[in-house]
């Protein structure tokens, strides 16, 4: 499940509604500092999820 349309901030929205998404994006935001992003972008309608990981100061790795 994850929200594929709208601005970031619209998706920010739809998700913090959502209880299951909201679950998932705050589990995300206190987890730890390795991250692997497999099969998917980071465009502009994902800046909710490049500001969490830019937060966190993660160690990431990209693979799309």
């Amino acid at each position: 499940l994850f929200v594929s349309e709208g601005t970031h901030y619209e998706k920010y929205k739809v998700i913090r509604h959502n209880p299951y998404l909201n679950f998932a994006f705050n589990k995300f935001r206190e987890g730890g500092k390795q991250l692997v992003i497999y099969g998917f972008s980071l465009s502009s309608q994902d800046q909710h999820i490049i500001n969490t990981i830019n937060e966190r100061q993660h160690n990431i790795a990209i693979s799309i």
